[in-house]
């Protein structure tokens, strides 16, 4: 099991929320930072690779840092304000580096799988889910080859068996 630090944590709860705040004169009140991201991300270090989660890592270190370059301060990037914080991100955003607009692609298409979740109810209240559930639920999408922990064997296809 591969799990976060806590400063990785906080890293990661202020990136969140730059990019999925709440509005509270808005259709969806609900902002990111008002779910378990530190619970979100504990799940993920169960369920992922130990290659992707790295990434995972490696990214919310490459926002940190930058933050000291691009909002010109030695604060910690959790503790920068809101559009700051929004700022450091446009800016990896806008990289000619393509593997740093990956990092920050990863950071927002992680974060969106638990703001979905968060906000299903307020953007469509009452309306059953398109598909069941079970399919859905992020970590059935893992093969179970890996599900199992077994990540170097792969499913044998019944022709094999």
């Amino acid at each position: 099991m591969t799990t976060l630090t806590d400063i990785e944590k906080r890293i990661a709860r202020g990136t969140y929320d730059a990019m999925y705040p709440g509005d509270p004169d808005g259709r969806v009140k609900t902002g990111i930072a008002d779910g378990d991201i530190e619970g979100f991300l504990d799940e993920l270090g169960e369920s992922w690779e130990w290659l992707a989660f790295t990434a995972l890592r490696g990214g919310l270190w490459l926002i940190a840092l930058s933050a000291i370059v691009f909002a010109r301060t030695l604060r910690p990037f959790w503790t920068l304000e809101r559009d700051k914080r929004l700022a450091v991100l446009d800016r990896l955003y806008k990289s000619d580096v393509y593997v740093v607009r990956q990092v920050i692609t990863m950071q927002k298409a992680t974060a969106g799988f638990l703001y979905g979740a968060m906000i299903r109810s307020e953007i469509a209240p009452g309306r059953a889910p398109a598909v069941d559930e079970a399919l859905v639920e992020w970590r059935k999408l893992v093969p179970k080859h890996r599900a199992t922990g077994d990540a170097h064997e792969a499913p044998k296809s019944k022709e094999a068996a």
